[in-house]
């Protein structure tokens, strides 16, 4: 399958085959090597693509990595100390339930009055 190049496009840009790798995501595969599964796309140079297995990014680079947002919070927490005490405390006052009193339990149970089974009759 060849994707015509649109309009406006470079005169000069080339025909790069790729390849749908294992994982899925396409892959640049060499001159000259072709599969049932190689695509020509217009306008990507020729080559390998960095993917898949080819991959080049150690793990241990991105266990160093902290996005913008771990950033802040880590920030926040230093400046606020009490910050992650004051939210359980506001977490009890809603979610928390008291235990559950056994005896008082008992004695509702024993005091309940037990319905008729038809409600409107006069017996």
């Amino acid at each position: 399958m060849t994707i015509p190049t649109p309009a406006g496009a470079q005169a000069n840009a080339t025909n790069a085959a790729f390849r749908i790798g294992q994982r899925g995501f396409a892959r640049a595969v060499p001159a000259g090597y072709t599969t049932a599964n190689t695509v020509k796309c217009a306008g990507f140079p020729s080559g390998r693509f960095s993917g898949g297995q080819d991959h080049t990014t150690s793990h241990t680079a991105m266990a160093l990595y902290k996005s913008e947002i771990t950033q802040f919070l880590e920030e926040l927490k230093t400046q606020k100390p009490d910050l992650e005490a004051q939210q359980r405390q506001g977490r009890s006052l809603l979610w928390d339930k008291d235990p559950i009193d056994l005896e008082e339990r008992a004695r509702a149970k024993s005091a309940r009055v037990a319905q008729k089974p038809y409600v409107y009759s006069l017996d």
